[in-house]
Order: structure tokens, then C-alpha cells, then sequence
């Protein structure tokens, strides 16, 4: 099963930076606007978010871009559901502990969402291999 390990959100409302870390099973408690709807939406934009996600109430600054990237582990079990021609390029992107990380960026200034992205844990930088989008939804 591709499990969320890792949650790292930057300037994503009410949540100027933070990691947080996932177990096989996580609950989120807190006060009343203590932030837990907002890591499960940020959860949602990261793996099906679109433009019209991304409003001025999206960002803790409205000057800066916001950032959210997930790390997901046993990715290796869910290559199959990649189409041949994808399959290699996000192979190329799994870590040597199993896992990926992707990231969607919003935009300030534009309101817009970037295209899923993944980091390339060879070169250090994040790419856009089409296919894992469909792929992990």
C-alpha cells in the first residue's frame, strides 16, 4: 500500500513551515482552527488540487508562494500501474529507501498550481514525469 510519510507544507494558510511526520496510522487532534482541516487539504491539492484551488486564503503570507510536498513510501508495488513509457522516468526518481517526493507549488501571484512534480534524488531537482498524477490518485 503507498503509504504518506512525510508532509511538509511552507506558507500554506494558517501554517507558515512545518514537517510532519506519518505513522501507518496518524490522527490529527487539536483545538477548534489549530490547522488539522488544513493538512488534510493541503493532502488533497498535493495529489488532485487544480488552479481553482489556489485563493488569496491559501497563503500565510500573500506575498510568497506556498509549497507542499509529500513523501511516499513502497512506491516500488505501484509501478505496474504506470503506463510503459512513464514507468522508467518515476523509477529514476525512487530513493534508496523506496520512496518519492512530490511537490505542488501555488502561485502569489498568479493564483495558479503548478504540475505535480517529483525530486530526482540523483541531480537534486524536481521534475515533471507525466503519468504519476494519475498514477497515485
Amino acid at each position: 500500500m503507498l503509504k504518506l510519510a512525510q508532509l511538509t507544507l511552507r506558507n500554506f494558510r494558517s501554517i507558515k513551515e512545518e514537517t510532519f511526520m506519518f505513522q501507518s496510522l496518524s490522527v490529527l487532534i487539536g483545538q477548534n482552527n489549530a490547522g488539522k482541516s488544513n493538512v488534510l487539504d493541503a493532502v488533497s491539492i498535493l495529489l488532485e488540487g487544480t488552479s481553482k484551488d489556489v485563493t488569496p486564503q491559501e497563503f500565510f503570507s500573500p506575498d510568497n508562494d506556498f509549497a507542499i510536498e509529500g513523501v511516499f513510501s513502497d512506491i516500488a508495488e505501484h509501478l505496474e500501474a504506470l503506463s510503459p513509457q512513464h514507468k522508467p522516468r518515476v523509477e529514476a526518481c525512487i530513493d534508496g529507501n523506496g520512496a518519492i517526493k512530490i511537490r505542488r507549488i501555488g502561485s502569489a501571484t498568479e493564483h495558479s498550481l503548478s504540475q505535480m512534480e517529483m525530486l530526482n534524488p540523483t541531480t537534486g531537482a524536481f521534475n515533471t514525469p507525466t503519468g504519476i498524477d494519475a498514477a497515485l490518485k
